[in-house]
């Protein structure tokens, strides 16, 4: 799979358009991207260990078809799921993700904390923004 992490807001009615036409393209205009990087790969980890609805944050809940290709991983956080994932998130602090990262063998050194903590809250605020604007987010794991 890929190495870096990329969030892209889209209106519902984007979402809502790529839901009955899986093929139309909807990101020909500028749109807020959030770039989590490579620290996607011990976020999903220990998401993973936390259990729903942070399971879903490096999946979405709407894989179209054709969208996993040569290591690339694509996908929609619809809006219903970014405010259940905002909601449990903003529940969440740096400590807990590096705690449970430490228990899944992830050593990170204190400059990576640093970087994974900004990231961190690059995520928070994508599905706070999500929210916000009762949007969805495009996944691309590239």
């Amino acid at each position: 799979m890929g190495v870096n992490a990329l969030f892209t807001l889209v209106s519902r009615e984007q979402y809502t358009r790529v839901r009955l036409d899986p093929n139309i393209n909807i990101l020909t205009e500028p749109s807020v991207y959030f770039d989590v990087d490579k620290s996607w790969a011990v976020f999903d980890e220990v998401f993973k260990k936390f259990g729903p609805p942070l399971n879903l944050v490096f999946e979405g809940d709407y894989l179209p078809d054709g969208l996993w290709v040569g290591g690339t991983h694509a996908g929609f956080i619809s809006p219903e799921l970014a405010f259940a994932v905002a909601a449990a998130i903003a529940k969440v602090e740096p400590e807990h993700v590096f705690a449970a990262a430490a228990e899944l063998g992830y050593a990170l050194e204190p400059h990576q904390e640093l970087m994974y903590r900004e990231f961190f809250f690059e995520l928070k605020i994508a599905f706070r923004i999500a929210v916000r604007t009762d949007g969805a987010l495009f996944l691309c794991i590239c």
